[in-house]
């Protein structure tokens, strides 16, 4: 049978309009079956009990009365938890009896509590017994039951905020009721990787997510260092004095060559002054030897004296003529120095400016490289809201770590509590359990306002809900809410 569990509800509470889609859902060919009537016989600290069926049941009284304990006995009526000690003092045994009714008929599943086991009866309110069979195959008691009511007794508002471990425990249940699958060809085709898998679940996928936001970061990281570094490297370029566009290597190199003339031009007037000197004296020797014989003495001394004034003739013209190719000399030296200096100035500067240019190579390079990064995640988030929009909420997302988002708020620190409540009622009402029935022990601290807007969710929904709320009275009470 193919049953309607969502009428496209569109509802505003607190802040947020939460608007559920329409959706048809196959429940294994089962009906929808609510409980009727819950009956207790020798049970443990509340004894017999006779229940009537209703949309809210809401178990109150001071604690330790058994107030959770009824919600238990409802889940085992399903689920095979044997527990001898529920048995009451003086008695062998206990019992439960839960009826459940499609609108056509009515069946009865009864549990016998013993020392050694809880067996489970299955009948029809006249007595007869139901055929355990699923898909004309049969099958054992507990196997029906489990198949019978899969989900039963789940409790919406554990998806309420709470601690890190709640949130592990909701993924878990999203997984379950929501399990999304991503194509492998898909995160393939983003991220450019090798992916083995046709289909990837929600931990798989945003492994791959997370690794392209890792490398998404680091890469930003790099960008940013390198950055730094190349604003650095530019605040150093105006600091330099010298002109990149005038050629002080090539003046400094004219220089060398100039001076190294002055001084070969030196070196060679010193040697023409030094030879004519001597070719002077060895003449004037030779003539003085052919007039030896004729000269007197006097012709001597004055051969003489002439000969020591040529000398310091010759002394005064080296020592101008040094002084001179010396300042000259001194400075061409100066000069060389200076040109020396700005060269390597000049060098320095074209160095650092090449090295700016490859490292501004570089940072666009990155920046690109880190462009492709965030094209990427972002690709990958896309994705993931495109495959979240067949949940049955709009705008509803589930991540790693039990994260809730709703129309792109987040669940546990942007929605009111009425919002939350809701939204609990809403993922509860997805299951494809036959029995519709929530049960929770969770709801005891909501205040009226609260309490108000969760029993307008459960019954806008499908469901009936049995839940508990501590108050001073020392004996059970049962409110109803037909």
């Amino acid at each position: 049978m193919t049953v309607v569990l969502c009428r496209g509800v569109n509802s505003y509470m607190g802040h947020l309009e939460i608007r559920q889609k329409h959706a048809e859902v196959t429940n294994n060919n089962m009906s929808n079956w609510y409980w009727t009537r819950f009956q207790t016989e020798n049970v443990k600290y509340i004894g017999s009990i006779d229940l009537q069926g209703c949309r809210i049941l809401t178990i109150k009284g001071d604690n330790k009365l058994g107030k959770t304990l009824i919600l238990k006995l409802f889940r085992r009526s399903f689920v095979k938890e044997h527990d001898p000690g529920l048995i009451m003092d003086g008695f062998d045994e206990a019992k439960t009896k839960l009826t459940i009714t499609d609108g056509s008929m009515e069946i009865c599943v009864t549990r016998t509590i013993t020392r050694k086991d809880s067996p489970p009866t299955i009948e029809y309110d006249d007595g007869r017994p139901v055929p355990l069979e699923i898909d004309n195959r049969k099958v054992g008691p507990e196997t029906f039951l489990k198949y019978l009511a899969s989900g039963f007794g789940l409790d919406p508002f554990a998806l309420m905020p709470d601690d890190k471990a709640n949130r592990l425990e909701r993924e878990k249940y999203f997984r379950k009721i929501f399990p999304v699958k991503f194509s492998g060809a898909k995160v393939a085709e983003i991220t450019g990787m090798i992916v083995k898998e046709d289909k990837l679940d929600l931990a798989e996928f945003e492994s791959y997510l997370n690794g392209a936001e890792e490398n998404r970061t680091a890469l930003n990281r790099e960008m940013a260092d390198m950055e730094g570094a190349v604003n650095t490297l530019f605040d150093s370029l105006p600091k330099l004095t010298i002109d990149p566009v005038e050629d002080h290597i090539a003046t400094a190199d004219s220089l060398q060559k100039e001076l190294n003339e002055k001084r070969r031009a030196w070196d060679k007037r010193e040697s023409d002054i030094t030879q004519a000197h001597q070719a002077a004296v060895a003449e004037r020797k030779a003539q003085l030897a052919r007039d030896i014989a004729a000269a007197t003495k006097r012709l001597t001394d004055a051969a003489q004296v002439e000969i020591d004034t040529w000398g310091l003739v010759r002394d005064q013209t080296l020592s101008d003529e040094r002084a001179a190719a010396q300042e000259g000399v001194s400075d061409l030296t100066a000069r060389h120095a200076t040109a020396k200096q700005q060269a390597d100035e000049q060098t320095r500067t074209m160095n650092l400016r090449a090295h700016y240019d490859e490292q501004r190579a570089k940072l666009k390079t990155k920046a690109l490289t880190a462009a492709k990064a965030q094209t990427v995640v972002d690709r990958l988030k896309d994705y993931r809201a495109e495959c979240f929009r067949v949940l049955p909420i709009e705008g509803m997302e589930y991540f790693k770590g039990g994260a809730l988002s709703i129309g792109g708020k987040d669940f546990d620190h942007e929605l009111n509590t009425g919002d939350q409540l809701r939204v609990c009622i809403l993922i509860g009402g997805q299951t494809d359990n036959s029995v519709r029935l929530f049960i929770s022990d969770r709801t005891e601290s909501l205040g009226p306002e609260n309490e108000k807007w969760m029993h307008e969710a459960v019954m806008e929904s499908d469901f009936q809900m049995i839940c508990t709320r501590v108050t001073d009275s020392k004996t059970i009470e049962f409110e109803r809410i037909e």
